[in-house]
């Protein structure tokens, strides 16, 4: 049923984004599916996507992407982060040498560290608080250089915006898990934040957007009051008004 939406959605009413809450570095390897045709997406969908439903809708995503006749494209964006891989470091690492290479060392100095600690949830988890201070500093200096010198850096174009989105994601993960261990709320709280704020960067940057999570995350009222102190859903309610709309499915099997 979801696939037929996203289909209507797409071939009726414009939509170009389908936003699944899915991390944002495994949807860069999906996007580039979609759009090149290149790579395998089953290798890059975390286990509750990998289904043939979604492999199907990838597909018909790529097909519709690869005819001429559609001028705009369709994205997939992640706005998750329960991950940071290098594929998000090294986009910001490309785009510096491309337009200001003067800036690489200085990018290069707080990414080298940030890689292995980003991997995964457990292996930041498992750092000692200046630790994990330290890497929430490197990662807010890295939006902060490309901020400071977007001068030199094409600062007024699309794929700066679409990098300084990438250096959020850095720092969405760094700071969302230097939560206390013993308030879990704190953690889901910027979670689903996190989430809101990467489907809203999606929807004025790209434009018009599906997101596809969780009714508990995308609800426009909490759900699970007791779990999360407010989910994406709720902020997306708020900010949107009427524009927003909810749909929540169910099965019988």
């Amino acid at each position: 049923m979801k696939n037929r939406i996203v289909n209507y959605l797409v071939s009726e009413k414009g939509f170009t984004n389908l936003v699944l809450e899915e991390g944002w570095d495994r949807a860069l390897e999906l996007d580039q599916y979609v759009l090149t045709g290149e790579g395998n997406p089953s290798q890059h969908l975390s286990p509750v996507f990998k289904t043939k439903e979604m492999l199907d809708l990838l597909d018909w995503i790529r097909q519709y992407n690869a005819n001429p006749k559609h001028k705009s494209k369709v994205r997939i964006i992640g706005m998750d982060i329960q991950s940071v891989n290098e594929n998000v470091y090294n986009n910001i690492i490309e785009y510096v040498k491309r337009t200001n290479s003067k800036l690489v060392p200085r990018i290069e100095e707080k990414i080298k560290g940030l890689i292995p600690v980003t991997k995964d949830m457990n292996t930041f988890e498992s750092l000692t608080k200046e630790e994990k201070e330290k890497y929430i500093s490197d990662a807010k200096q890295i939006s902060a250089v490309l901020e400071e010198n977007k001068s030199y850096l094409n600062g007024k174009s699309k794929e700066f915006a679409w990098i300084k989105q990438n250096a959020r994601i850095i720092e969405q993960f760094t700071t969302m898990l230097t939560s206390p261990p013993d308030k879990p709320s704190d953690l889901f709280l910027k979670h689903d934040i996190a989430m809101y704020e990467n489907a809203k960067w999606t929807e004025e940057h790209l434009g018009k957007t599906i997101v596809w999570g969780h009714n508990g995350h995308v609800s426009k009222t909490n759900m699970l009051p007791f779990v999360y102190p407010k989910v994406a859903g709720q902020y997306l309610a708020e900010y949107y008004g009427k524009q927003y709309v909810s749909i929540g499915t169910s099965v019988y099997e």
